[in-house]
Formats: structure tokens, C-alpha cells, sequence
């Protein structure tokens, strides 16, 4: 769209658009003002007459007052008497008061007297029923407590409309008790409102309820309550104002209508059409001005800047440059325009050596994708679209055939996923935007498993969305996680005691029986120094222990070990030295030796005990072959029967000296084993016996 048409356009929806916000202005402001005040004023006439009707009951209230306290008045709501009714319910009463009808009640709401008047034929008549009964449902009238209570006002009744005003009869002091009530009324008529009219100088018109009358203007909500608001209704020459006059008991009476002429309306609408004409003609010959001017200054130059700009961008030449005389704003965008060509032609510059370090960058990128040793794919739902070298390499497939397969058909099967619904799930996640790192165990075949770890994550750097998933091969690492869990169990389960323990003395660990023998928890253990359970170490001697300990000569050794109640026990300790990552520690194999230190001291009490018996038995031997001798020679120097049984029993006793003797040697060689394999003393005291026997021929 060329520029003088745009002018055109925007000339005219300005004209159209002023035009319709000052009518709309005028019509909402004006005449809407206008409106407000008419409706303000009509619903003061109302109120006015409102007001003229409620002033009618108040002058017929101190009418009714006044009889009411006649004395003569107090004695007829006694006594009835004749005489009262004759000089004063005649018809120029009822005319004078300009009344309709008179009732005198008790205070039980009883009729006492009452009388109507015909204003037509001038003649007293008898009350009518229904406003008699419709005033003794009054409560002032029916209730003894309310005798002393007055009430004025409109009263709907079957018959009509009445104006009554209700007083108490008390004496000419207005002082009681009171008799009751004494009511007049006057019936409201048509002519009634045209007397208001005529002194209010308001059109005023009262309508009486009829079924069907009354319309939704005064039905409040859908249960068909009535409301006391005023309601307007405006045409286009009239205002009317309409109300609902409710009576003494709560009841609506009749509609009071108040009718107004708008003439200050049709004047100001008058107006309104007039002011506009004028306006939307000022507006169309200001558009025709603004039109001309804009062609010649404004449109003649926009097209000179458009058609420089259109040569510049067909010759893609970015070194030519516009050119303006002016000094206002179309200038200022010549400059801009300008600067912008200079600013292209720098971006040109810079996007060429962006171009080539991204080819670099690209370059760099994809050998770190190449050379990386995990498996890498890219994939999006349709599936694998790249991969690097040791997806390959893990797969045993070339590229061509990894594209486009998903990654659980890649990665095999598992037990607890044998349809891959889980790994489909994770997919899902990640593309989500929840990264997912998961570890699982595959089956490629029947006869393999393989454990990987898989890392995938979103990638949202182009408007598709890719997955990068990463996959390394773990399963070296979980079989050798499974031997160091096994060597860990057989540690811990181990049935001698085990440490760990750093250069500086700390406990790093201890097995199952460590915990066990010095009574620590595991916690406790690995809070101690070596020296806190070693009472032969002491954090001065610990570190030549150490050295000797690293350097291989102290690996053999018996020690004590104190629990955690102080309690000492012997240990036999092997020691060993492990470096590794940086870190040192010695290994404590310890056994408790309690039993075997025990043991040795009952193996040294009886070696002592057989050398001993060994000594004994030796002086023993001499003791009785020196006196067997001398018995032998001499029963030796005897005849007879005596001398056989004297050297019979000689033989006897010897071959148990020989035994004696053979038992020595026995418990000798017992010796010798003993302290030849468990390293006791020999007793240098302990002699000998020989095999010496008694010569029974000496």
C-alpha cells in the first residue's frame, strides 16, 4: 500500500474516529446529563407528592385529634348517649371536615358508633363493612395496649382507598384512661390526585391495583416481592416517574405517577446534531489541509529514502549510503538507515570469520565426539541418528546399521525388562527435560551378559529435540565389584582379627572378630590409635614400629592387645605393608594366643615335674639297691630253706628296681623331645640312674 493512500486512510479513520468519540462524548456526557437532571427533578415531584398525600393525613390527624378530646366525646364512648350523635354526626360535620365517614371504637376494637357520608346526595349513611373490618385488624385498633396510640395515613381496603387518621379519645386535657379510638376517614380519589396537582403544579396520577397492574418494575426478585424503589420511564417526548404508596398495614395501596415533559431534552439533542454537523465538517476540511501538506513534506520524501533503500538492497553494494537534506525526524532516520548499512557491512565481516570458526568448531567437536571412549548416540523418536566410533566398537556394528534402530534393540534385553517398556519409559523422562543416569544388566544373546551405564539427557539447542544418550560398558567394573565383594565378606568373616591402620596410628578398619575381641563397634574401632588397644606401642615407638613393619622385618611377632575394659591378652601378630594411591597402611593379622601361652605353662610345669620324678627316681634306686646287696650276700651266707626265699624275693625286688630303671629312661627321652621342639631348659641336676642291677652273687 503506497504512502497517499495510507494518508488517506488514516486521515479519514481520524475524521471517523473523532467524530464518533464527540457524538458519543456529547450523547453520553450531554445528553446524559440532561437525563440525570430530569430524572433528579421528576423524582422530586414525586417526593412532592408523596410528601401532598402524607400532608393530607397529618391535617386530618389534628382534625380527628381535636373531637377526640372533647369531654362531650369521652362521655358518648361511655354512655352512647343519643344527644351527642344528633348535635354532632350530622352531614355539614362530615362536609366542613371534609370527611366520609366517622367511627368511634373501644379499646378492645369494639365499633361503639359509626356513620358514612354521601358527598352526592348530602346523606348520612351506615359505615361500610369493610372498613370496619379492616380497621379492627388493625393492632392500634383491636389491642387494649395500644389505646393510647395514635396513627394517620393511607388504608387499602376492598371498597377503596381511604386517608384516615386515627386518635385516642381522652378527656379535653388529653388525659385518660383512654376509651378507645375515635377514626375518620376520607376516600382517595382520582379527584384527590387532581387536587394535589393543582397545588403542587405537578401532573400527578394515581392508578389503583389491579390484578396485572402492577408489572416487573416493582417485582423484586422472582419470589414476586414487591420493592419501594421509583421507577423511570422516559419516551421520547414524556418522563414519567412511578412509586408504589403502601398503606398503614404494610400493603400496597395504588401506583403514584408523576408525568413531566422533556423539553430540555429535545433542546439539547438539538444541539447535540448541530454541534456535530459543524465538527465533522471542520474535520474533513482540516483532513484535506493535512493531506496536502503531508504529500508535499512528508510522503515525497519517504518514497525518495524507500526507492534509495531498494537500490542499495537489489545491488547488495552495502558501501552506498543515503542521502537527505533535511533536519527533522526523516533525517534522523536517513542517519539510522545509514548507521544500520554500516553496521551490516561490519556483521558481513564478522559473520564470514564466524563461519570459519564454526567449521573449526565443528571440526574440534567432532573429534572429541569421535575420540571419546564412551558410546555416544544422538537420537530422537524415530530413533538413532549419529554415533561415535565406540558406539561401534561396543556394538560390533558399523554406523550405517546403528542409524535408525532404537537404543534397547542395541542394548538387548534384560529379566527385569524383557519387553523394554522401562527403558521406554526413561526415554520419555528425558525428553520430558528429567535427565536420567541408570545402570542396567543386558543380555545381547543367550549366552552373554553385559552391565552398562547409561546417561541420557535432552538436547534443545535447534527447534527439534534430540536425546544424547551416553553408554559405557561396566562390565568389568561390576565383576570386579563382585570379587571385592566377596574378598570384602571373607575379611570381615574372617576368624582372625584384621586391621587396617594409616602411618599415623589410625584405625581405618577392623573385621567382624576385631569388633568382637576388643569389645568396640565398628565406629568406636576405627575412632582409635593403634597404641589405645596395642599397650607395647606408644605413639613415640609407633613410628619405628612402622618402619620395620614397611621395610619387611618385622613381620612375625607376639604382642598383647588391650580391650575396651582394659583387660590384656597375648596375640600372635603378622604384619604386612600396602601402598596404594598415595596412601600407606600396614595389615595386622592378630590370633589370640591365650590358650597357647596357657598351654606352654603347663608343658614347663610338667618337664619340671618329670625331672623331678627322674631325680627321685634315682636316689630311689640307689637307695634300694645298696641295702638289696647286703641282704643278698648276706642271705648268700646262710644254708638252708631261708636262704632261696631270701634271695627269691632279692630277684624280685630287683626286677622292679629294673623296672624303675626302665621307666627313667622313658621319661628322659620325654624330656629330651620336650626340650628339643619346644625350646625348655634342661635340668644340668638331673643324673642318670645307668642300668645298674644287683649282683645277688656278691
Amino acid at each position: 500500500m503506497r504512502v497517499n493512500t495510507r494518508n488517506i486512510l488514516i486521515i479519514c479513520a481520524i475524521i471517523l474516529a473523532t467524530s464518533v468519540g464527540f457524538i458519543i462524548s456529547a450523547q453520553y456526557y450531554l445528553i446524559g446529563g440532561i437525563q440525570e437532571i430530569e430524572t433528579e427533578e421528576i423524582t422530586k415531584d414525586l417526593n412532592t407528592a408523596q410528601r401532598a398525600i402524607d400532608k393530607q393525613g397529618d391535617n386530618l390527624a389534628v382534625t380527628v385529634e381535636d373531637y377526640a378530646g372533647w369531654d362531650d366525646t369521652y362521655a358518648f364512648a361511655s354512655d352512647l348517649n343519643q344527644a351527642y350523635i344528633k348535635s354532632n354526626l350530622v352531614p355539614s360535620t362530615f362536609y366542613n371536615v371534609e370527611i366520609e365517614a366517622i367511627l368511634y371504637f373501644d379499646t378492645a376494637g369494639n365499633l361503639l358508633h359509626g356513620d358514612s357520608y354521601d358527598p352526592e346526595t348530602e346523606e348520612i349513611l351506615p359505615i361500610s363493612a369493610q372498613l370496619k373490618e379492616t380497621l379492627q385488624s388493625l393492632p392500634l385498633i383491636s389491642s387494649p395496649e395500644y389505646a393510647g396510640d395514635d396513627l394517620s395515613g393511607i388504608l387499602n381496603t376492598p371498597d377503596g382507598i381511604w386517608i384516615i387518621a386515627v386518635e385516642p379519645i381522652l378527656t379535653s386535657y388529653y388525659e385518660g384512661p383512654s376509651r378507645g379510638h375515635l377514626v375518620m376517614a376520607s376516600r382517595f380519589t382520582p379527584d384527590t390526585a387532581a387536587e394535589i396537582a393543582a397545588d403542587t403544579n405537578i401532573d400527578v396520577r394515581a392508578e389503583p391495583l389491579q390484578r396485572g397492574n402492577i408489572g416487573d418494575a416493582f417485582v423484586a426478585g422472582q419470589d414476586g416481592t414487591l420493592n419501594t424503589t421509583t421507577h423511570v420511564v422516559t419516551s421520547e417526548e414524556d418522563i414519567t416517574a412511578s412509586a408504589l404508596m403502601y398503606d398503614i398495614a404494610g400493603t400496597p395501596a395504588f401506583i403514584l405517577s408523576v408525568n413531566n415533559p422533556r423539553d430540555t431534552y429535545m433542546f439539547g439533542k438539538k444541539a447535540v446534531q448541530n454541534s456535530a454537523i459543524l465538527f465533522i465538517v471542520t474535520l474533513i476540511i482540516s483532513g484535506g489541509f493535512a493531506y496536502l501538506y503531508l504529500g508535499h513534506h512528508l510522503t515525497r520524501r519517504i518514497e525518495g529514502i524507500s526507492q534509495g533503500v531498494r537500490k542499495i538492497a537489489e545491488s547488495t553494494i552495502y558501501q552506498a549510503r543515503l542521502v537527505d537534506d533535511g533536519n527533522d525526524e526523516l533525517t534522523a532516520i536517513v542517519r539510522s538507515v545509514n548507521s544500520l548499512l554500516d553496521t551490516i557491512q561490519d556483521n558481513m565481516t564478522e559473520i564470514e570469520g564466524a563461519g570459519t570458526a564454526l567449521e573449526d568448531s565443528e571440526r574440534k567437536y567432532r573429534h572429541l565426539f569421535e575420540a571419546a571412549n564412551e558410546a555416544i548416540f544422538i537420537l530422537d523418536n524415530r530413533g538413532i541418528l549419529e554415533c561415535n566410533r565406540a558406539a561401534e566398537d561396543m556394538t560390533g556394528s558399523d554406523r550405517s546399521d546403528l542409524t535408525g534402530k532404537q537404543l534397547r534393540e542395541i542394548m538387548g534385553t534384560c529379566s527385569t525388562d524383557p519387553d523394554g517398556s522401562i527403558l521406554k519409559e526413561r526415554i520419555h523422562a528425558a525428553y520430558a527435560g528429567e535427565p536420567q543416569h541408570f545402570t542396567c544388566e543386558r543380555h545381547p544373546d543367550t549366552n552373554s551378559v553385559r552391565h552398562f551405564s547409561v546417561s541420557v539427557s535432552r538436547f534443545t539447542g535447534t527447534e527439534t529435540e534430540y536425546l544424547i544418550a551416553i553408554v559405557r560398558d561396566i562390565t568389568t567394573f561390576v565383576k570386579n565389584k563382585e570379587r571385592l565383594c566377596i574378598t570384602q565378606f571373607s575379611v570381615d568373616n574372617a576368624d582372625d582379627a584384621i586391621y587396617w591402620v594409616k602411618k599415623d596410628g589410625t584405625v581405618t578398619y577392623g573385621n567382624t572378630v576385631a569388633s568382637q575381641t576388643l569389645g568396640y563397634t565398628p565406629e568406636e574401632l576405627t575412632s582409635l590409635k593403634t597404641w589405645d588397644i596395642n599397650p607395647t606401642i606408644t605413639p613415640d615407638t609407633w613410628p619405628s614400629v612402622w618402619k620395620q613393619i614397611a621395610d619387611g622385618t618385622l613381620v612375625h611377632m607376639e604382642s598383647h592387645l588391650m580391650r575396651s575394659d582394659n583387660s590384656v591378652f597375648p596375640i600372635a601378630q603378622t604384619s604386612s605393608f600396602l601402598s596404594t594411591q598415595g596412601e600407606e597402611f600396614t595389615c595386622l593379622f592378630t590370633r589370640d594366643i591365650t590358650e597357647t601361652v596357657e598351654m606352654r605353662e603347663h608343658e614347663k610345669e610338667a618337664l619340671g615335674q618329670i625331672e623331678e620324678n627322674l631325680l627321685s627316681l634315682a636316689i630311689l634306686n640307689d637307695h634300694i639297691r645298696n641295702p638289696l646287696t647286703i641282704i643278698a650276700a648276706i642271705a648268700d651266707l646262710q644254708e638252708g630253706e631261708s636262704r632261696e626265699k631270701i634271695l627269691t624275693q632279692v630277684d624280685e625286688i630287683d626286677a622292679i628296681v629294673r623296672k624303675l630303671d626302665q621307666g627313667w629312661l622313658e621319661s628322659a627321652k620325654i624330656r629330651e623331645f620336650l626340650v628339643k621342639h619346644h625350646e625348655f631348659e634342661q635340668n644340668s641336676d638331673t643324673e642318670d640312674p645307668g642300668n645298674d642291677t644287683v649282683d645277688k652273687n656278691k
